[in-house]
């Protein structure tokens, strides 16, 4: 108790422990109900929490600790803002937290502790730079460069082991391979990771595709016209772009076993021979017990196949537990097919750490689904939909729906939003047709219906304006660059 009090980590009543009382100890009357008192507060009853949590693991579920983790970083938020006496440095802060903690910033300026407007629903540059204007700061806020952040950050590695920095439709440039490199330290800062960080920072994007990067289409990025090179040529700059952190994301994608073989995504039903699921489970097994690996904090799952199809994606899952990665976040994406209440709960190791479920769908008609999803059945889909809607109500995760456009689906967009709302999905995605080599250049071009050439192109336009397609939960993939129906200040779901 006395260490406790010493510790500023406990408060009794003046009036219970007058003796109490003093200067150094957490019973300080100045010091009681201050932004450092209520924050050292929160970090004891976290501790008390995760110490607690191993005697009595189903009493503390993960929310209570992501709640008081969140109150926390309020809590350091106020600090900071009551500790700048100036406007311009106020506004500094803000504008850091922008760029790190948006959710934050929100949250404590809806909050009685904030006296000023320090957030606004637009983009965090766009936001900042609007502050910086109507108050004058632009000579004495720097704001942080705008460039991309996924080659620091992200990981895609692919059933070929190719190891890429983005989606490999976006970022087309595979920085090495897991079966010609064990090391994956190395591959993180391979000579071509470090030159695809550098078009980054010198906002070239060199290394992109600008046809299929939404961020680019969208002008949320703009290349320079000018080639600065791709090489570091001083020590900031190698500092900059050689990570001695490995990355927090990562994309398991090495498993491309599926339920299905939709047309857009693959011809045929596609599993792993024993010898490449065994070469892929020691990579993994590897993985796992990596210094490397103690740095991710979300998990995607999977993107090439479906994460209850394959034996290596389920083997992860089953692997996960809190004990051994407790900040872990998983994305799991699927086709829904095979998500039943039985693989549920083959997978319940990991069920604390799932926060984002991506099922894709594509139609919202039996006929269509079952055309373009070859191998599923639209009654089985909505069964287990039911099924997924009432599991969101006692998990906290979020929930999204696919939806690739084409021409064999366009005009049931519209009816696709409407479906999904029964179903309690937080966002409804379109994105844009790619060509994995499934399709002949031909076949392409008459199904592709987001390009300018399709005769049914403009009608596909028409379709886009429906007003059930400017719902807040729904997010459309640019069309063209600069493309005036679709609202800018719609963010889409990061892969």
């Amino acid at each position: 108790m006395r260490a406790s009090l010493v510790a500023h980590t406990i408060h009794i009543p003046e009036f219970l422990a007058t003796w109490r009382v003093h200067q150094d100890q957490g019973t300080n009357m100045g010091f009681l109900d201050s932004a450092e008192h209520r924050t050292l507060l929160i970090e004891m009853i976290d501790h008390a929490l995760k110490a607690a949590k191993s005697f009595m693991p189903n009493h503390f579920p993960h929310f209570h600790r992501k709640k008081l983790k969140h109150l926390l970083l309020k809590e350091k938020l106020h600090i900071e803002i009551k500790e700048q006496k100036n406007k311009v440095n106020r506004y500094k802060i803000a504008v850091k937290w922008l760029f790190t903690n948006p959710g934050i910033l929100r949250d404590y300026r809806t909050s009685k502790k904030s006296k000023k407007s320090y957030f606004s629903p637009l983009e965090p540059l766009e936001f900042s730079r609007k502050i910086i204007a109507e108050y004058g700061l632009d000579k004495n806020v720097k704001i942080t460069k705008n460039y991309c952040r996924n080659p620091f950050l992200y990981v895609v590695i692919t059933p070929k082991g190719d190891v890429f920095t983005c989606c490999d439709s976006w970022l087309p440039k595979p920085i090495g391979n897991i079966f010609n490199e064990p090391d994956f330290e190395k591959i993180w800062n391979s000579e071509t990771a470090q030159a695809i960080r550098l078009t980054m920072l010198n906002e070239t994007y060199e290394f992109c595709n600008r046809e299929y990067c939404p961020f680019l289409l969208r002008g949320h990025f703009k290349p320079v016209k000018i080639n600065l090179g791709t090489s570091a040529e001083n020590k900031e700059e190698r500092e900059k772009i050689y990570l001695l952190n490995g990355p927090r994301r990562l994309a398991v994608s090495y498993d491309p076993t599926c339920n299905l073989h939709c047309k857009s995504c693959r011809n045929l039903v596609t599993t792993l021979n024993k010898e490449k699921t065994d070469s892929m489970l020691k990579f993994q097994e590897n993985l796992l017990n990596s210094p490397f690996f103690s740095n991710i904090r979300e998990l995607i799952l999977s993107g090439t196949g479906d994460p209850f199809a394959g034996k290596v994606c389920l083997s992860l899952l089953q692997s996960i537990n809190e004990r051994r990665f407790p900040y872990l976040r998983i994305t799991l994406m699927t086709n829904g097919i095979l998500f039943t209440p039985q693989n549920w709960e083959k997978i319940s190791n990991s069920h604390y750490a799932i926060h984002h479920i991506k099922i894709s769908i594509d139609a919202a008609t039996k006929e269509t689904y079952e055309k373009l999803r070859r191998g599923a059945n639209f009654d089985i889909l909505l069964d287990n939909l039911k099924f997924i809607s009432r599991l969101k109500r006692q998990k906290e995760f979020k929930l999204q729906a696919v939806f690739v456009m084409q021409k064999e689906n366009y005009r049931e967009m519209p009816g696709f939003v409407e479906l999904m709302k029964k179903y309690d999905f937080d966002y409804i995605s379109f994105v844009k047709l790619n060509n994995w080599g499934t399709y002949t250049k031909e076949e392409f071009r008459q199904a592709a219906i987001h390009r300018q050439e399709h005769p049914e192109h403009e009608i596909f336009l028409e379709t886009l304006k429906n007003p059930v397609l400017n719902d807040r939960k729904v997010f459309i993939d640019p069309v063209t660059a600069g493309e005036k129906n679709i609202d800018k200040k719609k963010v889409g779901i990061e892969i």
